[in-house]
């Protein structure tokens, strides 16, 4: 059976059934012992980098979170957390170390190791994030760190790369880092660990990029604001990494902070923005922060979709599915994420597995089907009868449910392809669907008559 696929290209629109007004609604929320400035969420529970330490939350019941344990030993004053199976990894820079705890029973957690990272200046590092036996580390003016995680008692730093900025967040895709390095986004090859190489940037107007994030061939970075509480998120073409273009940016009341791009969302926790009081004892914030919700497509919209103001100061945001946990500073929220019009997805699709497109043959555009039936990571690629890759198509988080993508015959550049047999494929972060029937796509480029 061929392993060609069929690809499909876009100007791009993904969609999943019409959507209407959207509305986020308040589910439940606690107090935690610390300062709550990051979250990451499991299973059941919910770990709070809570600066003084790592707080896990029960979430079972959305309604009643519960604080299950408190860990605030000397080297856990997390900034920011990162889960992986029974492990938790902390940037607590601010120890400052590299910290490893055993999250097996959320109700006791316990500190295993760490290892010293160089003490940072000026604005707050939270980024962390482990891949195979390597952790990757945002460490502020101090650079940006690879640490040696193959023996988890024992962590060894093999690296410290100093950046021109002050890295204070990061994401890892495959052997790319991408470093929100406060003036501009940089992205990293870290093939090699011991010496990861610059070979892209594009600097960020304000020098307030605070969080990053990549999904399919696009960056998303936010951008602070020192003047007016108009904040930004950034929307940035990596599809050349060596040469990353700002396709589009969107501005929004308040700080943005947090970042978690969901399917076709960029879910923005948004901090609460101060001026100068102009009365002594006013503390009142000019700019309430909150939740905020910008829809986006391949391959140049955005649109503040939601602007939901929430009490407390928004710091981070993680979502699952239609559920919304935010560490705001002095507490742990809840909410829920609610669209209009969308018939609810649950266990109807989660037998199904196709990959259709119509019209086969096309001429000016095509459209292929896919259904997801479980929430996972999925790409689109179109290849040649050759087995080179002519486009990538689609690429992000999906939850179960029925999607449509538009190609209409260019490649990655942009180019009109030639007219032949193409296939498209789909693959989710566990294997690849295929349809019960694998239907190749031709293409016949006809120029119509002026």
């Amino acid at each position: 059976m061929s392993r060609k696929v069929i690809v499909i290209l876009i100007t791009l629109a993904i969609f999943s059934f019409a959507q209407q007004r959207d509305s986020i609604v308040r589910v439940g929320a606690c107090e935690t012992p610390g300062a709550a400035d990051g979250v990451f969420t499991q299973g059941q529970y919910a770990y709070i980098a809570d600066r003084g330490g790592l707080t896990s939350v029960d979430i079972t019941t959305p309604s009643l979170p519960s604080v299950s344990y408190y860990l605030n030993e000397p080297r856990c004053e997390a900034l920011g957390v990162f889960l992986e199976d029974t492990i938790a990894y902390l940037n607590s820079a601010g120890g400052p170390s590299f910290t490893l705890v055993n999250i097996s029973n959320p109700s006791l957690l316990i500190r295993i190791s760490y290892v010293e990272v160089p003490i940072w200046g000026g604005s707050e590092p939270k980024g962390i994030c482990a891949k195979d036996t390597f952790a990757y580390f945002a460490d502020g003016s101090a650079g940006f760190l690879i640490i040696d995680i193959s023996d988890l008692l024992n962590p060894v730093i093999l690296c410290t790369l100093n950046t021109p900025g002050r890295v204070i967040d990061l994401h890892v895709r495959d052997t790319l880092a991408y470093l929100a390095d406060r003036d501009s986004l940089l992205i990293v090859n870290v093939s090699d660990p011991y010496n990861p190489v610059i070979i892209g940037h594009i600097g960020i107007p304000s020098g307030g990029a605070y969080d990053v994030w990549v999904s399919g061939n696009y960056s998303f970075v936010t951008e602070e604001d020192w003047f007016g509480g108009q904040g930004k998120v950034n929307m940035i073409d990596v599809s050349d990494p060596t040469s990353p273009t700002l396709v589009e940016q969107i501005s929004m009341a308040a700080t943005p902070y947090g970042l978690f791009v969901l399917n076709d969302k960029v879910y923005v926790a948004a901090d609460d923005w101060w001026a100068p009081p102009k009365k002594k004892g006013e503390g009142r914030a000019d700019i309430e922060g909150g939740i905020r919700v910008v829809h986006w497509e391949a391959p140049d919209s955005m649109d503040l979709r939601l602007s939901f103001d929430t009490p407390g100061r928004c710091r981070d945001i993680f979502v699952v599915d239609s559920f919304i946990y935010i560490a705001a500073w002095d507490s742990f929220m809840i909410y829920k994420y609610i669209t209009t019009g969308i018939a609810g997805r649950d266990n109807k699709f989660a037998s199904l597995q196709s990959l259709i497109a119509f019209p086969n043959p096309f001429n000016n555009q095509t459209q292929i089907s896919f259904t997801i039936p479980t929430r996972s990571f999925v790409s689109i690629e179109i290849y040649d009868a050759l087995g080179r890759r002519v486009r990538d198509l689609a690429g992000g988080y999906f939850i179960p449910g029925h999607y449509n993508v538009i190609w209409n015959g260019k490649d990655n550049n942009g180019l009109q392809i030639a007219s032949g047999v193409y296939y498209a494929k789909l693959s989710t972060k566990s294997g690849i669907i295929r349809s019960e029937k694998q239907e190749k796509i031709i293409y016949m480029n006809k120029r119509r008559p002026r």
